[in-house]
């Protein structure tokens, strides 16, 4: 599927309803892994983002309060940035963020902050293609942290997961990078089953029940989402060992694998408030595996006991 080029357009991601608006003589460029989210949604929007040209002020001129290390230091850009960071100037505090493949910082500014309804995407550039003025307000990674700050609004998390739909519901596979949480979700696609996304997923509470959702990435895939029933932590082992995580030891090591930016004192209690309701409402393991599929015959096992 194509990207998009368009002045106003509606996405629905996990049940979140977003309007992406601009009133510039352009028009937003939408990514090719965002297009299949397009919705002609008839709700109100959970947030409106106006989309404008120019940024409102040079981060050099303010104060950086946040600084997000980027752990591939291959796309570390000029001046010591990370891949964004969060200035303050007078009363204004904006999220900046790169653009890598071109070492462009800074390349996009958001606020997401000061309403929770409405936010304004600044761009620093404007492209022309074939006659056209286009502003990229999604470029990564300001597409998954706008998720991230409307998750936070929501009582939602993002996690680093993988996600599969079982017959009882669905399981997410964590862990930290490397450690084969893409290799768990092949495993499972070779014993015939679907996988929701195997990197980047958003859990929310709907109805009193836990769902997964998948979010846009850089390839196309359709809209996903499965009720969440339990959570393996993948750790590298020589054999299949599955051990169940109870009360606070499984929320916090749940808690570990979350996607948290901690330059606002109130985003740690909202998480550390999910989490533990989640840890509540769906059993947690740690798994160590060796990759076959007998590991997916250990976890089909221990969960039809």
């Amino acid at each position: 599927m194509p990207s998009l080029k368009t002045n106003d357009f509606y996405l629905e991601i996990a049940a979140f309803i977003i309007r992406i608006y601009t009133e510039e003589e352009a028009l937003i460029w939408v990514p090719e892994g965002y297009v299949p989210f397009i919705t002609d949604s008839t709700q109100k929007p959970d947030v409106e983002i106006a989309v404008v040209q120019n940024l409102p002020f040079n981060p050099e001129e303010g104060t950086e309060v946040f600084n997000a290390i980027e752990p591939d230091d291959s796309k570390q850009i000029n001046r010591g940035q990370s891949l964004w960071n969060i200035v303050k100037k007078n009363n204004q505090k904006l999220l900046f963020t790169s653009e890598p493949s071109r070492n462009i910082y800074p390349y996009l500014a958001a606020d997401f902050s000061s309403d929770t309804k409405r936010w304004t995407i600044f761009n620093s550039e404007v492209v022309e293609e074939a006659g056209a003025r286009l502003l990229n307000p999604l470029a990564y990674p300001m597409g998954p942290l706008l998720l991230y700050h409307l998750a936070l609004n929501h009582n939602a998390i993002m996690i680093h997961a993988s996600g599969v739909p079982v017959e009882e519901g669905a399981y997410i596979f964590s862990g930290f990078s490397g450690v084969g949480k893409s290799t768990m979700a092949g495993l499972w696609f070779n014993e015939g089953y679907n996988v929701i996304n195997d990197d980047r997923l958003l859990i929310r509470k709907l109805e009193d029940k836990y769902y997964i959702f998948n979010t846009p990435m850089t390839y196309e895939d359709k809209p996903k989402q499965a009720q969440l029933k339990a959570a393996f932590l993948l750790k590298h082992h020589h054999e299949n060992v599955l051990s169940p995580l109870k009360g606070l030891l499984g929320m916090t090591k749940l808690m570990a694998f979350c996607i948290q930016h901690h330059y606002e004192p109130e985003h740690v209690g909202k998480l550390v408030d999910i989490i533990a309701d989640i840890s509540k409402n769906i059993d947690i393991y740690e798994l160590g595996f060796v990759p076959d599929e007998n590991v997916v015959k250990l976890i089909k096992s221990c969960r039809n006991q």
